[in-house]
């Protein structure tokens, strides 16, 4: 009984140190995507690929990391939201290159974003908070505290015109 509990703990606690890693790889170009192509989150295997619409051929497109959330594609470029390393991702899909990472290393979990001309809105599940960024660059224009209280986690978020909707 006693090694099964420490075999269990060992396994638990390999798991932990494995899942808590942040992926190493080097980002530093992409290609273009394929016109009328789809972007997916590969969440088992840490990527985005390419789904060609005529075709229904599957191909890597770049690295995402753990726990990829969301994209959105505006215009040419494509924003992923990854929770568990604190990031979002910029992509150009014309051109390819290397892609614009925001991090937030003392912010948890960027969860959900919403876009509008200028700004992206991202909401920290872990955070309550709601992050505005400039799209054309990702700088932080500003953060704001959606309950000071905690116990509110937002895990969704939409705009229109006029208006943002946080869901929690």
């Amino acid at each position: 009984m006693f090694k099964k509990k420490v075999f269990m703990m060992a396994v638990f606690s390999l798991l932990i140190f494995v899942s808590c890693s942040r992926l190493s790889v080097n980002l530093s170009i992409t290609p273009a995507a394929d016109h009328g192509s789809l972007l997916v989150i590969d969440e088992a295997n840490q990527v985005l690929n390419q789904v060609n619409l005529n075709t229904g051929n599957v191909s890597f497109y770049s690295v995402a990391g753990p726990a990829a959330n969301q994209i959105i594609v505006d215009g040419n470029y494509a924003y992923v939201v990854v929770s568990s390393s604190h990031d979002v991702m910029k992509f150009d899909l014309q051109n390819g290159g290397a892609p614009v990472i925001k991090n937030w290393y003392d912010t948890p979990n960027p969860y959900a974003m919403a876009i509008d001309e200028s700004n992206l809105y991202v909401i920290m599940s872990s955070g309550n908070s709601l992050s505005v960024l400039d799209k054309s660059n990702l700088s932080n224009k500003t953060n704001i505290l959606l309950n000071e209280t905690g116990g509110v986690q937002p895990y969704a978020i939409a705009d229109d015109s006029n208006n943002i909707y946080i869901g929690t």
